[in-house]
C-alpha cells in the first residue's frame, strides 16, 4: 500500500478522494502519465461518477498561484448559478516526496455522446444559455471551449462547463489562446479574448457535434450556429441574441 501523507490541516485518516487517487495512480506515479500537469482520472465518490483533476505541483511548468486562480474561477462560476461541476474537495496532498493540488469534482458525460437530433438542441440552447451567464455574472471568459470541455447530462437535458484552466476576467483579459480549430481567428492574431470570441467557439464547438451526427437535416438551425463563426467579431450576435434565436427556430421545427 501506498502511503499517503496529508497536509497539517487534513485528518489523519486517508480520505475517499486520497484514496481513489491512490488506487486510480496504483503504487507508481512514476509513470508518464503522472508526470504531466495536470493529469485526469475517473473514480466513483458518494455513489456517482467524479473526475479529478491533480496537478503535481514540483513539476517547474506549474505555477501555484495559477492553479488556485484556476481553481478559484470554478468556484466564481459555481456560485453565479452556473453549471459547472460541483466540487467536493480541493487542497493539498503529499505522496512519493512529491506535492500535489487535488481538485475533485462531480463529473457527466461527455460530449461526444451526443447522439441525436433532440440531444443536439438540448445541448446547443444549455450551451448559449450558460455561456452567456458566465459572462454576465461571473463575468468571466472561459477562453477555451470545445466539446471535450463541456460535459453533457442526458438526462437532465443540460450541460456542465469544465476545466478553467485558460479562464480570465473580462476585465483583464489578454490574448491567451484555446484549443486550434475552436479559438477564434482575431485571438489567433494575437488580439484579446472577448464575449465574441467564446461566442465564436460555441459555434465552433456545436457545429463540430452536428458534424459528427449523421443523418440530421439542420440547415436552418446551422444557420444560426455559422453566424458565431463570422470573422469579423463585430459581425456575430451575442450569445443571448442567437439563444432566442435558435429558442424561436427549435419551436418552428417542432410544431411542424
Amino acid at each position: 500500500m501506498v502511503a499517503v501523507k496529508a497536509c497539517p490541516s487534513a485528518r489523519r485518516r486517508e480520505r475517499p478522494w486520497q484514496r481513489q487517487l491512490r488506487l486510480c495512480s496504483g503504487a507508481d506515479l512514476s509513470h508518464d502519465y503522472y508526470q504531466k500537469s495536470p493529469f485526469y482520472f475517473r473514480g466513483q465518490y458518494a455513489g456517482s461518477l467524479a473526475l479529478y483533476k491533480v496537478w503535481r505541483l514540483d513539476d517547474r511548468d506549474v505555477i501555484e498561484s495559477v492553479v488556485l486562480e484556476e481553481v478559484s474561477f470554478n468556484l466564481r462560476a459555481l456560485e453565479a448559478g452556473l453549471s459547472v461541476p460541483a466540487i467536493f474537495h480541493k487542497g493539498f496532498v503529499e505522496m512519493h516526496d512529491s506535492k500535489y493540488y487535488v481538485l475533485a469534482m462531480f463529473d457527466a458525460g461527455s460530449s461526444h455522446s451526443v447522439a441525436d437530433y433532440d440531444e443536439l438542441l438540448f445541448y446547443a440552447l444549455s450551451l448559449l444559455h450558460n455561456v452567456h451567464r458566465l459572462h454576465s455574472r461571473a463575468s468571466l471568459l472561459h477562453c477555451d471551449i470545445k466539446p471535450d470541455n463541456v460535459l453533457w447530462d442526458a438526462k437532465r437535458s443540460d450541460i456542465t462547463l469544465s476545466d478553467f484552466g485558460n479562464a480570465q476576467t473580462k476585465q483583464n483579459a489578454t490574448s491567451i489562446r484555446g484549443t486550434k480549430g475552436f479559438t477564434a481567428p482575431e485571438v489567433e492574431n494575437c488580439a484579446n479574448n472577448t464575449c465574441s470570441s467564446d461566442a465564436y467557439s460555441v459555434g465552433a464547438t456545436l457545429l463540430a457535434l452536428y458534424k459528427g451526427i449523421q443523418g440530421l437535416d439542420w440547415a436552418g438551425i446551422c444557420d444560426s450556429v455559422r453566424s458565431l463563426m463570422r470573422p469579423n467579431p463585430s459581425g456575430r450576435p451575442s450569445l443571448d441574441e442567437a439563444y432566442e434565436t435558435l429558442k424561436t427556430q427549435v419551436s418552428s421545427v417542432r410544431s411542424l
